[in-house]
């Protein structure tokens, strides 16, 4: 299992790709939470305020998630990070094996 987090500029954004994703069944849930958000673009710091998804899904279905959001995220360069879960819970983790088949 991997969470796989992506920064949006707002919440209609992040919900409505979270749901395409939950549709094809390449995530078993997202999480949505308000960040805030400092960060370098284009030789400027910026402040901003974000949302942070969290996704849970398998590691082969990785790069089917950052495809499909790459192609519907407004941002040119989207923050698609993927991190490894060393331990869950048994049930847990056999529900998002199932849920993303």
């Amino acid at each position: 299992m991997v969470e796989i987090h992506v920064t949006y500029s707002n919440i209609k954004e992040a919900r409505k790709i979270s749901r395409g994703l939950l549709q094809k069944h390449l995530v078993a849930c997202a999480n949505m939470y308000p960040v805030s958000s400092q960060y370098r673009w284009k030789g400027k710091i910026v402040d901003d305020k974000e949302i942070l998804a969290v996704y849970k899904t398998v590691q082969q279905k990785v790069q089917q998630v950052q495809r499909f959001v790459e192609r519907r995220h407004s941002y040119k360069v989207p923050c698609i990070v993927t991190l490894p879960v060393t331990r869950s819970a048994k049930k847990y983790s056999d529900w998002v094996i199932h849920e993303t088949r």
